[in-house]
């Protein structure tokens, strides 16, 4: 997975034949726009407020789930200073916050399973509210990813591991 970008297609046609244009891709629903233009201009609060509105409307909304997890990915790691984050995710090993800081960095970077990887390690050494805490984040994480993905699949099977 390449590094992630504030913006995401919605509903991408597939392209046309030679000497063809391609169909466009419809327009997003407003709160969906709303939430777009929000994440274009770095304003990752309103974006997330958009999304949430936008799935009181419809919680079936699986494109507004995603949005949502990414905006709040972005509003997290936006001011973070990736140097400390990592030093302090090395030198504090026990500390939940540190290690969901570091994955956050690492799959806005693309390094997924590096993220996964230290939430399931942390979460299968760790009991009580930390594991917890770290676990529903990791979840969040998967939805940032992807289900389909693969990396998300074979993550889910080592957090069941560590948890049973």
């Amino acid at each position: 997975m390449p590094p992630l970008a504030p913006a995401r297609e919605y509903g991408q046609g597939a392209g046309g034949s030679a000497g063809h244009d391609a169909p466009a891709a419809p327009a997003l629903p407003p709160l969906h726009q709303e939430a777009q233009d929000a994440l274009e201009a770095g304003q990752y609060e309103a974006a997330e407020d958009a999304y949430r509105r936008a799935l009181a409307e419809n919680p079936a909304d699986a494109e507004a789930k995603v949005g949502l997890s990414r905006a709040g990915l972005f509003a997290r790691t936006a001011a973070m200073d990736s140097n400390a984050v990592r030093e302090r995710g090395a030198t504090e090993p026990d500390e939940v916050q540190a290690q969901i800081d570091v994955a956050d960095l690492d799959v806005l970077g693309g390094h997924v399973e590096d993220a996964f990887n230290r939430l399931v390690r942390f979460i299968a050494g760790h009991p009580g509210q930390e594991r917890n805490t770290a676990r529903e984040h990791l979840v969040d994480l998967y939805t940032v990813v992807g289900d389909q993905d693969p990396r998300t699949s074979a993550s889910r099977k080592a957090l069941a591991m560590a948890l049973f």
